[in-house]
């Protein structure tokens, strides 16, 4: 485990040729890693991997989402793939993506990703844009009366780096942005007025504001601004680009089995009594 450590971390250090080079050896290390576990652990001959990546989160394993979930059981329990994840700051964990050093992450397709990932042709997740509005907020009445992201013209937004909804959505209306690390700590500066509001997918929103026991100290208003889907996005320099049309085959299937529906609700569930469990 100490050569895995030293081949994944000392790359970040050393010029951008060599950079790659050490990656290779680390992505070489993480895939050996998965596929013996994988042997340990069942009958079968060890499997290819693929190598996931997605953000770091403070109060929560990232590796343990719906959409990571999702991608999680197709992999493994439909396309008999070894399967591993990693979590990242989100714009080192894209850049990753970008440059080949992990196969894969689930996030909003843009113009920039497209340019070096390939989208599933089913999103992951649909999550249901809704407006988080700090009780301290002066333009808090403001807020009230708004019912489509064209009604959103003034105020400070408070944003997660990275978010591709974020950009797409928000900064082309030039309203003023504050970039934060996480949506935890969107949701601490909204609380302390550091901010006016925050567009987020509800699905996870939700629980975190719970977690964090803010709940009365920001509102979450009615209306659904915005629909955001989160797709499977392999770099075009992964080995397994090919996997992507399997991929599109086994979600279309569980989302006319049920299957991700009691994958998402199994989800909401684990992540509200924890929530309750914290207080």
């Amino acid at each position: 485990m100490a050569l895995l450590h030293s081949a994944v971390t000392t790359c970040n250090r050393t010029p951008r040729k060599v950079h790659c080079r050490i990656s290779l050896v680390g992505r070489f290390l993480l895939s050996a890693v998965a596929a013996i576990n994988v042997a340990a652990h069942a009958d079968t001959p060890a499997t290819p991997t693929i190598l996931m990546v997605t953000e770091i989160q403070d109060y929560f394993d990232a590796c343990k989402t719906i959409e990571i979930r999702v991608v999680e059981y197709i992999y493994r329990q439909k396309l008999g793939l070894a399967y591993h994840c990693d979590t990242f700051p989100w714009v080192r964990a894209q850049q990753m993506v970008k440059l080949g050093q992990r196969d894969a992450m689930v996030t909003i397709p843009t113009v920039e990703r497209n340019a070096y990932a390939l989208a599933s042709s089913l999103p992951v997740v649909t999550l249901n844009m809704r407006l988080f509005v700090s009780k301290k907020s002066l333009r808090y009445q403001h807020y009230l009366n708004i019912k489509t992201l064209d009604d959103l013209r003034s105020g400070v937004f408070i944003a997660q780096e990275g978010s591709g909804w974020a950009q797409q959505k928000i900064v082309s209306r030039q309203i003023q942005i504050e970039w934060t690390k996480s949506i935890e700590t969107v949701f601490k500066m909204l609380a302390k007025n550091r901010g006016d509001f925050t567009v987020q997918g509800d699905l996870y929103a939700f629980p975190v504001l719970k977690e964090l026991a803010l709940e009365n100290e920001i509102d979450v208003l009615p209306p659904i601004l915005d629909k955001a889907d989160y797709h499977l996005m392999i770099s075009k320099r992964s080995p397994y680009t090919e996997s992507l049309i399997q991929f599109n085959d086994a979600l279309r299937e569980i989302s006319n089995d049920g299957t991700l529906a009691r994958l998402t609700d199994s989800f909401v569930k684990e992540r509200y009594d924890a929530a309750e469990n914290k207080h």
